[in-house]
C-alpha cells in the first residue's frame, strides 16, 4: 500500500465549503473564498482601495504585486497572500473576515512553533553521570554535618 503524504494545504471550512491555505506559505485559495462569500474578485481588485493596498503591501514586504495575487493555475485557483486574503474577506463578509485572521494567526502560531529548536534532551547521556548531576542538584550544604575542633 503507498504511503500517503499530508497534503500541501490545510482544508478551512465556512458554511460548508471548503477553502484551502497552503501550509508552507499561508496563500489561499481566493476562488474557494468567493465561492463562499458570492463575490466576485474582480469587483474587489477594481476598488482603488484595493489598488492601493495591494502598493502598499507591495512595498512593505518587497513582494511584486504579481505575487500577491498568483495567476489562476491548472485547476482554476488563484492563490492571495494571507494578508490579502484577510484584506478581501473583510470587504466580502463579516463571517468571512473572522474566519480569515482566526486561520492567519493559527497558521502563524504553527509556523513559530515550527521554527522554535527542539529542545535538548538527557536520553544519550551517561546514566551515572545522570545520576550525579541530580545528586549534585538537590545537594543542601545546611543539611550536612558540621565538624567542630
Amino acid at each position: 500500500m503507498p504511503i500517503r503524504k499530508n497534503p500541501p494545504f490545510i482544508m478551512r471550512k465556512v458554511d460548508d465549503v471548503g477553502i484551502k491555505q497552503r501550509k508552507d506559505d499561508g496563500y489561499f485559495d481566493v476562488t474557494s473564498m468567493c465561492d463562499v462569500s458570492d463575490k466576485d474578485l474582480t469587483d474587489y481588485l477594481e476598488l482603488r482601495k484595493t489598488e492601493r493596498f495591494l502598493q502598499l503591501l507591495s512595498e512593505e514586504l518587497g513582494i511584486d504585486k504579481s505575487e500577491l495575487i498568483q495567476p489562476k493555475n491548472k485547476f482554476g485557483e488563484i492563490w492571495v497572500h494571507p494578508y490579502v486574503a484577510i484584506n478581501f474577506a473583510q470587504w466580502a463578509t463579516a463571517d468571512l473576515a473572522l474566519s480569515t485572521i482566526k486561520w492567519v494567526f493559527e497558521w502563524v502560531q504553527d509556523k513559530t512553533r515550527e521554527a522554535l529548536p527542539v529542545e535538548d534532551t538527557f536520553e544519550d547521556v551517561d546514566p551515572e553521570f545522570t545520576e550525579w548531576i541530580r545528586k549534585a542538584a538537590s545537594f543542601d550544604p545546611r543539611k550536612s554535618k558540621k565538624t567542630s575542633k
